[in-house]
């Protein structure tokens, strides 16, 4: 469960997959216990979920990033991914990369994903081009508008009635010219019939349900492999047209509706009804008879206000949602950091060079190791400004090559950020790890090719560095992180001779 939630931190997919779930299981779960409220607000939820799961996509790509601490510590120590707020030193790069492949990368699953999401979505315009076809060759009703003028109105729009032979349901189409596809046989139904049939499409027009189905089946087309979107989505329609029902049974006789829902059942055939808002639906049936027969239903309708509220509740728990990224954190240290006056002047001589003060203290028992928060190490600050004698002298009285802090990156790194290839050649010669990576700083041959130093990327090169190498690089205010690599950085920055040279070692885009 931990290595899943910090899927979170460094996947896409994975954070579109995990949040998607938990709006879904939140969804799902109030609607169940919402089972005593109207059919019109149970919809209304469903409406909510399927609304913030279009939304996700855009809130998780435009909101800044918020990390999450999560215990990685699975019997090993493992580094944090790319949250640099605490500082301490890094375990080895051996362990990143150990937690990082298990992370959820999926080149072939983000393939399958467009693939399937173009399919459904297809087979949607289909069934839309199949639907628009039915209503331009569909036969007006002017007598029947008349006689139902006052029922027709109820949606304060202008709703034409259609007949068409190929109908074997009435079906609801449109939203700003709405219509209503009645079958041909609708010259045998008697007068309550009609009436009945007319103010439950109506109830369609009126709820703008048509639209909502239209805007799931997109969403489902997003999470078409997510079993719980379609389960919301077939109880989305249930609840629409339970809704409808709960319209009829207001103003009319609920056992006589019933046995013409039961007739007018037996009628559908596939098709038509696809991707439309049919009247009656054999899977459901018994579900809609028994709510329609039972006289202790609530079958009010969902006001202005509760819509108001529910779509607020949408931005805030997506907005909310979106941001979150779950990043390994290790367990804290037992003992605090400590260092004394001779290890803060080792890290003052280191920075700015004075070998003979370097030696002395060295000699004097200062800690070659010793981290200093956001500062780094002597060996970190002796790289970074290029002073080789000193990086010598503190590699040969025991500074650790490839120790990293947060924040201020390793030896290795600082050293080829800043151009220094007689300290980059001098630390892989005392066999630092040429691709290790730290969150923020991410690794030596990237931090290279941003800078431009083509001497320092041809040495990590030559040295068996990761030319294709993709970490992860957290964003900051407004701006979202994003993958980077020696490539991409070298054409960032505008360092031609750089991206020549990657490219001529295999770097691709």
């Amino acid at each position: 469960m931990t290595e899943l939630l910090l899927s979170l931190g460094g996947d896409l997919e994975s954070s579109f997959v995990m949040k998607a779930t938990l709006l879904l299981v939140a969804g799902l779960t109030i609607w169940v216990s919402a089972q005593n409220a109207n059919a019109s607000m149970r919809h209304l939820i469903l409406g909510v979920t399927f609304a913030s799961l279009l939304l996700l996509p855009s809130f998780v790509l435009l909101s800044p990033a918020v990390g999450i601490p999560i215990d990685a510590e699975l019997g090993r120590q493992e580094e944090p991914l790319a949250y640099p707020e605490s500082v301490g030193a890094l375990p080895s790069s051996a362990q990143g990369k150990e937690l990082r492949s298990s992370g959820w990368h999926m080149p072939d699953w983000r393939t399958l994903w467009m693939a399937g999401a173009a399919s459904v979505i297809g087979l949607l315009a289909i069934d839309l081009w199949k639907l628009n076809r039915l209503v331009r060759q569909g036969i007006p009703a002017p007598e029947l508008s008349s006689r139902f003028l006052a029922v027709l109105s109820a949606s304060g729009k202008s709703v034409e009635l259609l007949v068409h032979e190929s109908v074997s349901a009435p079906i609801t189409w449109g939203v700003i010219r709405p219509t209503i596809l009645l079958p041909k046989d609708y010259l045998s139904w008697d007068e309550s019939e009609l009436r009945r049939t007319l103010i439950h499409e109506i109830e369609h027009v009126r709820r703008a349900d048509w639209v909502t189905v239209v805007v799931a089946r997109v969403v489902c087309a997003l999470y078409w492999f997510h079993p719980l979107v379609w389960l919301a989505w077939r109880r989305l329609l249930l609840e629409a047209e339970c809704a409808c029902d709960d319209a009829v049974v207001r103003r009319e006789e609920s056992t006589d509706y019933a046995e013409q829902l039961v007739r007018l059942a037996k009628r559908i055939t596939n098709g038509a009804n696809v991707a439309a808002l049919g009247m009656a639906s054999r899977s459901d049936l018994g579900v809609r008879v028994r709510a329609i027969l039972d006289d202790r239903r609530n079958r009010g309708r969902t006001g202005l206000l509760g819509v108001t509220i529910a779509g607020a509740i949408v931005v805030l728990a997506v907005g909310v949602l979106a941001p979150l990224r779950a990043v390994a954190q290790s367990s804290p240290p037992k003992e605090t950091i400590t260092y004394s006056l001779k290890d803060r002047d080792l890290f003052e001589a280191a920075r700015s060079g004075r070998l003979a003060a370097a030696t002395a203290l060295l000699n004097a028992g200062a800690n070659p190791n010793i981290l200093l928060p956001g500062d780094g190490s002597p060996l970190i600050a002796a790289a970074s400004s290029g002073h080789i004698e000193v990086v010598k002298v503190l590699v040969e009285r025991g500074a650790d090559v490839d120790m990293a802090v947060q924040g201020d990156g390793s030896p290795l790194i600082v050293a080829a950020s800043h151009g220094h290839v007689h300290v980059v050649e001098l630390l892989l010669d005392k066999r630092a790890n040429v691709d290790l990576e730290v969150p923020g700083d991410e690794n030596a041959l990237i931090g290279a090719s941003a800078g431009g130093h083509l001497a320092v990327v041809e040495l990590l090169v030559k040295r068996g560095a990761n030319v294709n190498a993709r970490i992860w690089a957290t964003g900051s205010g407004s701006r979202p992180g994003e993958w980077r690599s020696p490539l991409m950085m070298a054409k960032r920055r505008k360092n031609a001779a750089v991206a020549r040279y990657l490219q001529n070692a295999g770097a691709r885009e």
